[in-house]
C-alpha cells in the first residue's frame, strides 16, 4: 500500500500559482495548472480536486492571455521597431543595455520562487 504524500497548505498552493503566474509573465508565455500542480508536488487530477478555485483562476488567466496574444504581439512588434530607433539613435547595442540587469542572468527571480 502506498502512503499518502502530504499535501500542501493553501497558502502554499497560492504562492506556487504566484511565482508560476509571475515566470509565466516574465517568460511571455500563458500559465499551466500543470506546472502549479508539479511545483506543489501533486499531479494535475489531484491539484484540480483539492484546489478547484486555483485552477480555476489559472485557466482563466491562460485564456485571458490567449484573447490577448494577437495584440500583445502586434504592440511587441512596434515597440521592438521604436527601441531599434532608439538604438540607431544613441549608438548603443543590446549588449550594452542588458548587461548585469536582474532579468538577463535569472536573478530577478523572487526567493520564495526558486525551487
Amino acid at each position: 500500500m502506498s502512503r499518502a504524500a502530504e499535501q500542501p497548505t493553501a497558502e502554499q498552493a497560492r504562492q506556487a500559482r504566484d511565482c508560476v503566474l509571475a515566470e509565466a509573465a516574465a517568460a511571455g508565455k500563458r500559465p499551466s495548472v500543470l506546472t502549479v500542480a508539479r511545483r506543489s508536488g501533486l499531479s494535475n487530477t489531484t491539484f484540480r480536486r483539492h484546489f478547484p478555485d486555483i485552477a480555476r483562476e489559472l485557466s482563466e488567466a491562460r485564456r485571458t492571455l490567449q484573447r490577448l496574444t494577437p495584440e500583445a504581439r502586434q504592440l511587441r512588434t512596434q515597440l521592438e521597431a521604436a527601441t531599434n530607433v532608439i538604438r540607431i539613435g544613441t549608438g548603443s547595442s543590446t549588449e550594452d543595455q542588458t548587461q548585469g540587469a536582474p532579468w538577463a542572468s535569472g536573478r530577478g527571480r523572487s526567493a520564495h520562487c526558486r525551487r
